[in-house]
């Protein structure tokens, strides 16, 4: 399914993308962080825009989100990883999406609810960027993205990730952190 939708992206993207080349542009620089390129042997650290969200239940959460070109070999099938460091306090979700037009929208975090045990879920989607031009690219972008979060002392029993990409229904993941 995402292929399908990949490749018609790029196709109406092209073809999006060949009738504004008139339009007006900003000159302000992009919102989006470097590409971050984290492996797992790496230790993820919250550098940049650091974001502080409160959830439902008074506590917070620090986190970052950076974006990146995939590579040409990625597998734009695959699930995000989410990995959890430090008794469960920090977790690193690595994932690719759709995102909307690739002039003004960017991946972002849409939502976060933390419930009794405690248990985090995650909404991950599509935003119109705050320094976008006034006439957009008809395209669909496609990006990875690395979400590192910390929840300030609070162990998780289990996390939820939800992916709502464009042009695409949701999906979720649930990971619980290893047991020792």
């Amino acid at each position: 399914m995402r292929r399908r939708v990949y490749l018609l992206s790029l196709l109406a993207g092209t073809v999006g993308f060949a009738g504004c080349f008139g339009s007006t542009s900003s000159d302000k620089p992009s919102s989006t962080s470097p590409p971050s390129a984290t492996s797992p042997e790496e230790r993820a650290e919250l550098t940049g825009s650091v974001h502080t969200a409160t959830v439902d239940n008074g506590k917070r959460i620090r986190y970052t989100l950076t974006m990146s070109e995939p590579p040409t070999d990625h597998d734009g099938d695959a699930p995000p990883t989410i990995e959890f460091q430090e008794d469960g306090t920090r977790i690193t979700v690595s994932g690719g999406m759709f995102y909307g037009s690739s002039t003004c929208d960017e991946i972002a975090v849409q939502e976060f609810s933390m419930t009794v045990g405690p248990e985090l879920r995650i909404v991950i989607g599509a935003t119109t960027r705050d320094d976008a031009p006034r006439t957009c690219t008809a395209d669909m972008a496609y990006s990875l993205y690395d979400l590192v979060l910390e929840t300030e002392g609070t162990s998780l029993s289990k996390i939820t990730v939800v992916e709502k990409p464009e042009g695409e229904d949701q999906q979720q993941w649930t990971a619980t952190p290893p047991t020792e």
